[in-house]
């Protein structure tokens, strides 16, 4: 983030002095046990405010593996062949197009989520949640909110199949989405962690997680006690 006064000048300007801290204790983190933090956040599906329509010219869908794999074929639209592979199990791609070309879309997950895709563990859903772990929009097709609009659409599609409310992740550092996150309403159900002390590997899942049926995949260490 270029030179590190400069930044944390920044980030107490635009988010606080506790913000700075939070970014200096990272840093440092990341130096001595390489720690990753992140927020787990929850939004219930009614909450989801309407983005208004969709603009002309587009059109919103899910995905089939075979759109997901021609598309993964543009570099630009940052998708794998895996991710194609996906959609054939748990794993649902919700796409808008326009005139044959992929302006974004939103990666969503149900049941299980593989470690890959959550923290290195994995995670195990109840029936009501789904797991957003990717939204993409193309560069060309930014500033237009078509974001927010296929997540609308999408929750919407997967509120008939039971679907009550998405999960995501956001880092710690990421003041910006945290803001944004806030001010959609998404609650934080806590923090995730994981670090390496002396060669073994811990990690942190949030209580409030686990009450509402969410349970981490593989089994780390405690970083604490439950």
């Amino acid at each position: 983030m270029g030179n590190p006064i400069k930044t944390v000048l920044k980030i107490t300007k635009s988010y606080g002095l506790k913000a700075s801290g939070v970014y200096l204790l990272n840093k440092l983190g990341r130096v001595t046990c390489d720690v990753v933090v992140e927020h787990l956040v929850t939004l219930p599906v009614n909450q989801i405010s309407d983005s208004g329509p969709l603009l002309d010219g587009f059109e919103a869908r899910w995905m089939t593996p075979e759109e997901v794999c021609e598309f993964s074929q543009d570099p630009s639209n940052d998708l794998t062949l895996e991710f194609a592979e996906g959609v054939k199990s748990n794993n649902r791609c919700f796409g808008i197009m326009s005139q044959g070309r992929l302006a974004a879309y939103g990666w969503y997950t149900l049941h299980q989520v593989k470690p890959e895709y959550f923290f290195q563990t994995g995670m195990q859903l109840p029936q009501n949640l789904v797991y957003m772990h990717k939204g993409f929009t193309h560069p060309d097709f930014r500033g237009q909110r078509l974001h927010a609009k296929g997540m609308q659409l999408a929750l919407k599609s997967l509120n008939e199949e039971g679907v009550e409310a998405i999960i995501s992740t956001v880092d710690w550092t990421n003041f910006a989405s945290l803001k944004s996150c806030d001010r959609l309403g998404y609650q934080r159900l806590g923090r995730l962690m994981k670090c390496t002390l002396l060669g073994r590997t811990f990690s942190r899942f949030p209580p409030a997680a686990v009450q509402i049926g969410i349970s981490q995949g593989s089994q780390l260490p405690s970083l604490v006690p439950a």
